[in-house]
């Protein structure tokens, strides 16, 4: 595989969250390496509460050129196939085909890196059957690892006294009975290594 085809492809591991401007569409893509390094596996979750979607798709080289990507996806309603180029260190373009629900499908492909953690898909000029779609634009925001920093702002978020008023919704024995009010004192200290 091509250097420059193996850090476009490198840059993509990890966890992103997607959501496609203007629809009530989101959901989260996790990208990880084949076995052996040569393909990246994808697996997409996301959609509307209604129509939720679960697809996998196959990226990597083409085999063809040297900044040739050429990626699979498929799910329950579609199949696609993109093909793209890299045109720049943050630009891919292309094409993408195949079937949508039970229907042909067509456009362009563009990927845009805005920095390491941010990325912009559009589908341009798209058509479903003989029928012109909208444009797509699906911006993805990769998914940090919580830090050990992140771990201690949560225990001091918590450290204290706390006083709150709750009412029983049940009966608990030796503690209070249905409906009856009570205040509830928490003292949170952190202990050992968090």
């Amino acid at each position: 595989m091509p250097e420059k085809v193996r850090r476009s492809l490198e840059w993509r591991i990890g966890t992103w969250d997607f959501v496609i401007v203007g629809e009530d569409v989101r959901g989260t893509l996790i990208n990880r390496w084949a076995p052996g390094q040569n393909c990246i596996i994808a697996e997409v979750q996301g959609g509307e509460a209604a129509t939720p979607f679960v697809s996998t798709q196959i990226v990597a080289w083409d085999g063809m050129s040297e900044d040739g990507i050429h990626s699979i996806m498929v799910s329950a309603r579609e199949n696609w196939t993109i093909r793209t180029r890299i045109a720049t260190d943050t630009t891919e373009e292309g094409t993408i085909s195949g079937f949508s629900l039970g229907k042909e499908y067509g456009g362009k492909h563009r990927l845009v890196k805005h920095d390491q953690d941010h990325m912009t898909v559009h589908h341009l000029d798209q058509k479903l059957g003989d029928d012109p779609i909208p444009d797509t634009k699906i911006q993805f925001t990769r998914v940090k690892p919580n830090t050990r920093a992140d771990f201690e702002d949560f225990c001091d978020a918590f450290k204290g006294r706390w006083i709150g008023e709750a009412t029983w919704a049940a009966d608990w024995a030796g503690l209070g009975k249905k409906g009856q009010k009570v205040t509830a004192y928490w003292d949170n200290i952190v202990a050992e290594d968090g």
